[in-house]
């Protein structure tokens, strides 16, 4: 079963009926009408909302890059200097952190994405990443990792 958040104030009528509409069809799905985002969480808990965040954009903690997506969001949420070197910083500190490589950070957080953006929420999607469509091309890892932390930063 799958659920779709809603704010009542982001959303028009018409768009409330048309999600009505889509509800009789998929029958699976489940309608939240909320001014909270669920997908932020206790603001207290800072861990379980970026744990959330990612749950709800697809990429769960099965996935190997899950860990690194989720560490590399936290550094940028600490420090927003991170997000100005990536490559250079984020990725070694990570890399470090985990006992891997640099190489193996990038592709396992670049193949976290690849799934998010072609079998996450599209909703969850479409309320962090505006111009979000399923065929659309996916964001760089540092496009996706700095979108995020604006995301997260905007909402709290």
């Amino acid at each position: 079963m799958k659920y779709l958040w809603v704010s009542p104030e982001e959303c028009t009528k018409q768009e409330l009926y048309q999600l009505l509409d889509l509800l009789k069809v998929h029958r699976d799905l489940r309608l939240v009408i909320s001014t909270k985002p669920p997908i932020l969480g206790n603001r207290t808990d800072g861990e379980k909302s970026v744990d959330e965040l990612l749950a709800g954009i697809g990429i769960g903690s099965r996935l190997k890059g899950w860990r690194y997506v989720k560490e590399a969001i936290e550094l940028g949420l600490e420090d927003r200097g991170m997000l100005e070197s990536i490559t250079k910083c984020m990725y070694p500190a990570i890399a470090e952190k985990f006992s891997s490589s640099t190489d193996q950070v990038e592709h396992a957080i670049r193949r976290a994405i690849e799934v998010s953006w072609t079998k996450g929420d599209e909703w969850s999607l479409e309320k962090i990443f505006r111009n979000y469509s399923r065929g659309s091309k996916r964001p760089t890892n540092a496009e996706f990792i700095c979108r995020v932390v604006d995301y997260i930063k905007t909402r709290c």
